[in-house]
């Protein structure tokens, strides 16, 4: 089997040897094998109806295969033997075809083509069901699903059409993408083509978002399944969809752990942040379609790591899709208030009170916080020099106390609070001026909100956490020194300080919180010490050397 190749396996039933395969394409070992692993998966379940077709994609671990298995109910399907007639029903319509190779060839994207358009989209030559026990089938071509592919891509560019209760099964995913999911439809309803809506909106929002984060999700599924009563155990699809209705047989004897999501209600879902996300996911997703989404999500994917900070940079890169009434700005925006009105005696209309004397710690002339507002935008688009230029401006700036107005400021700050403020990134570049350059992109963004608990809050927070490089805690203490109002200074020090003094006089290991007892200081010997009175052994042999250099020596002085 070769680095492209994609083999087939047919599986029928068979008077006296009950389902299995009757087809392969080839004598490959790790192909029969795998045949044998999605057997359970590859049988019909009980009860499906004639026409049904229905399809599952499983990964197979540790062989680095992956299968796309169609399984229909077809009364045309050829007879294997006389035992199996057409005629009176029974099982000889079951049939399933397997697609398996590697998994960099037979992945999700074909799947999903696969369910879009059917087996019958592809060259396999003899088609499903009309092959006779022990023929040798066609093995796919190499190439042959490229063509497939890019339709499917085409068609992922274009608005999809909106289905029901995609937004809870996307937070599903993203809340336990370890834990197998089933999700719920009634059984009418799984007869008909809306499954793959709901597999290639989860492709294109939750699964981007898991791709590379190293969790247990599995892109794998199976379109069609029974109520967990008529499990057939054995390798299973991560994410399933199963009928509805209550099932009335006996309960399965080892059903496995999964989460359900009704998508045919209208349930409300848990108001948290992967909620929230999964509902900028599927909005973006109806309006922009996957191929656009991807282009979305392609920043956060390859500046972030975590599920975590993937969640966040998102809910900030799509926040025009979230609900009004969602506000995430960590520093909400305080509106000024309307200036306040005087009465003159005498006077029938009321007067507005003279402005507030300049107290120096307004705007200077220069820079205007607008301005301001705009080089830290430009900060995530740029790299190297040019982000470390923004730098250099903003932090000059803020030498000369130049602040971004309120108004600009919360989105600025919901964004560095993704990325910790390139804190990171400063550090690796500025080494020990990383704390000076820190304070310089704090500084302008706090302005007046100093005097209010959230951004203190925070803050004091922030600079509490174990910071191995120091930056942080050196960063506060530099806005302290910087601040030319007495009262924003004396707001930062009665916050920030005793943090630092409860954080120092925590201790930091057992040993120093039971110090050991300090030993004596020892003077040095002396002259008359009894430690310069001690017998010392003195080998043998060195003392005879000692004498016979002293005669050689008394011998050379003497002839000289």
């Amino acid at each position: 089997m070769n680095a492209t190749s994609v083999d087939q396996v047919e599986f029928r039933w068979q008077p006296g040897k009950d389902f299995g395969p009757v087809a392969y394409s080839t004598e490959d070992p790790r192909i029969r094998h795998a045949a044998h692993l999605i057997l359970p998966m590859a049988t019909l379940p009980q009860g499906v109806a004639s026409g049904h077709r229905s399809l599952v994609y499983l990964v197979l671990p540790g062989d680095g295969l992956a299968t796309i298995i169609e399984r229909s109910s077809d009364p045309d399907a050829v007879a294997l033997s006389a035992g199996s007639p057409r005629a009176g029903g029974g099982r000889h319509p079951q049939v399933a075809r397997a697609l398996i190779g590697p998994y960099a060839t037979v992945g999700i994207d074909l799947a999903l083509a696969c369910l879009w358009q059917g087996l019958d989209a592809l060259r396999l030559g003899d088609p499903p069901g009309q092959v006779t026990y022990g023929r040798t089938l066609a093995r796919l071509p190499a190439g042959e699903h490229e063509e497939l592919l890019r339709a499917f891509r085409a068609r992922a560019g274009n608005r999809p059409q909106p289905v029901r209760g995609l937004s809870a099964l996307v937070a599903a995913v993203l809340r336990q993408p370890e834990r197998p999911l089933a999700a719920m439809l009634p059984a009418a309803d799984l007869q008909a083509p809306v499954q793959g809506g709901y597999l290639r909106g989860l492709r294109f929002t939750a699964a981007v978002l898991l791709r590379g984060t190293g969790c247990a999700w599995r892109p794998s599924f199976s379109t069609y399944e029974p109520a967990q009563g008529d499990d057939r155990g054995g390798l299973q699809p991560h994410l399933v969809f199963r009928a509805a209705h209550a099932h009335a047989g006996a309960p399965p004897t080892q059903p496995r752990e999964e989460n359900r999501i009704a998508l045919w209600e209208e349930a409300e879902a848990p108001a948290d942040e992967c909620a929230r996300v999964a509902r900028c996911l599927v909005r973006a997703y109806n309006e922009l379609g996957g191929t656009g989404l991807a282009e979305r999500l392609g920043p956060v994917v390859s500046q972030y790591r975590t599920l975590e900070a993937r969640l966040e940079a998102t809910a900030l890169s799509l926040r025009q899709y979230a609900e009004p009434s969602v506000s995430a700005y960590v520093f909400p925006v305080q509106r000024p208030a309307p200036p306040a009105v005087h009465r003159v005696p005498g006077a029938t209309e009321p007067v507005s009170a003279p402005p507030a004397a300049d107290d120096g710690t307004d705007e200077t002339d220069g820079m205007d916080g607008k301005l301001l507002a705009e080089l830290y935008r430009m900060l995530p688009t740029q790299y190297d020099d040019g982000f470390f230029q923004l730098v250099e401006w903003i932090c000059a700036a803020a030498g000369r106390r130049v602040r971004v107005p309120e108004a600009e400021s919360g989105q600025i700050v919901e964004y560095l609070n993704l990325v910790d403020w390139y804190a990171d990134r400063l550090t690796g570049h500025y080494r020990e001026l990383a704390a000076s350059r820190l304070a310089g992109l704090l500084q302008p963004l706090l302005g007046t909100r100093l005097d209010s608990g959230q951004p203190m809050r925070w803050l004091a927070g922030r600079l509490s956490r174990e910071d191995g490089a120091g930056v942080w805690a050196r960063a506060g203490a530099l806005i302290y020194a910087r601040l030319s109002d007495p009262r924003e200074a004396a707001v930062l020090a009665d916050r920030l300080v005793p943090e630092l003094l409860n954080r120092l006089a925590e201790p930091r290991h057992e040993t120093a919180a039971r110090p050991s007892a300090p030993r004596p200081v020892q003077a040095p010997p002396g002259l008359l010490s009894d430690a310069w009175r001690r017998p010392v052994r003195v080998p043998r042999w060195l003392l005879g050397g000692l004498v016979l250099a002293v005669v050689v020596l008394s011998a050379a002085l003497a002839w000289w």
